[in-house]
């Protein structure tokens, strides 16, 4: 299972996501603002998304404590160790 390029397919579902091209996805890129261009409602969206794919419970305040919206690395590496991957 390839975590970092599900969570990349997992942002893409996400509704006025920027689809970018997979090979030019960079740990560091942000997935709100620059990068993907997800908002709050965004990535509220995005959870649903993960926890969906992925079979987890998420709470915002879990996520916001591992900084996983940092950039798309810390989301998936995050993702992973959830995953147990």
């Amino acid at each position: 299972m390839d975590i970092r390029r599900l969570c990349y397919e997992a942002i893409l579902e996400v509704e006025d996501s920027k689809a970018l091209d997979y090979e030019t996805v960079t740990d560091q890129m942000e997935i709100y603002g620059e990068g993907f261009g997800l908002d709050s409602l965004g990535l509220t969206e995005l959870i649903n998304v993960l926890e969906e794919k992925f079979g987890l419970q998420l709470t915002m305040e879990e996520l916001m404590e591992a900084e996983a919206f940092e950039n798309f690395g810390a989301l998936w590496k995050f993702i992973a160790k959830r995953v147990g991957k």
